[in-house]
């Protein structure tokens, strides 16, 4: 059996890579190494489409969490519920107050914090939908997420990670070499004399690797869109 190239690469080695292809000099590796990684960080934030799971059980006298360190953006707040997994309601109104006693931070039950909403489900005639038990307040000045009921079973935070590890190699798919050699080529006429001229149509290569990209990656297979279709069919007259 044939064996293929690895579809992760690291992140350096893709820099390397790009210096050969374009017959550059390594004296600059760590300058291309940093725009290498700034391109991939957005790739993440704006197109990846990639969540990064954290799985949280509640202290039952603290109704928050922090968010990881790595969290650029959140996705959604889930728990486990028949089989699958059940989404949180955002609720602004949500106290995300804190008390400090002796030095030690709390929710404090005489000053409201950590209460659940009084939200009765109304289910007789007229009544609305879109009720949800589970609800969350995201504070990002404080970098935590406030939950307004007794959750029993575990919590998972879906969120988009920075993709940069801290530690140990980050590995980027090679289908996104095209986008990053685009974009160092683009980056490279801030500080190289005599490539300003060039800018604007390098920039344009980039959004032409990236459009590709965004487009591999939100395409849908011939197997997905008629679920689609078929999901929408009913036995039944449709209002």
């Amino acid at each position: 059996m044939a064996q293929y190239t690895d579809t992760f690469i690291p992140i350096e080695q893709a820099v390397t890579r790009f210096l050969f292809s374009y017959k550059k000099s390594l004296d600059d590796a760590t300058i291309y190494t940093e725009h290498a990684c700034n391109c991939y960080q957005d790739f993440n934030l704006y197109d990846g489409n990639i969540a990064t799971y954290a799985k949280f059980t509640l202290d039952p006298n603290l109704k928050w969490l922090d968010m990881p360190d790595d969290m650029q953006s959140f996705i959604d707040l889930v728990t486990p519920f028949r089989g699958s997994f059940w989404s949180f309601s955002e609720k602004s109104q949500i106290v995300h107050t804190t008390t400090t006693t002796g030095g030690v931070e709390a929710q404090d039950d005489d000053q409201g914090e950590g209460h659940t909403i009084d939200q009765p489900r109304v289910t007789g005639y007229g009544a609305k939908g879109a009720w949800n038990k589970f609800r969350y307040k995201l504070d990002w000045e404080t970098r935590r997420i406030y939950i307004d009921d007794d959750i029993t079973e575990y919590i998972v935070l879906l969120y988009v990670s920075s993709g940069i590890k801290a530690t140990g190699t980050t590995e980027v798919p090679t289908f996104l070499i095209p986008m990053i050699n685009a974009y160092l080529l683009h980056k490279e006429t801030y500080w190289i004399p005599g490539l300003e001229r060039e800018r604007q149509m390098r920039e344009a290569d980039y959004w032409k690797e990236k459009m590709r990209v965004r487009n591999l990656i939100n395409s849908m297979s011939y197997e997905q869109w008629r679920d689609i279709f078929y999901s929408s069919f009913t036995q039944s007259p449709q209002r």
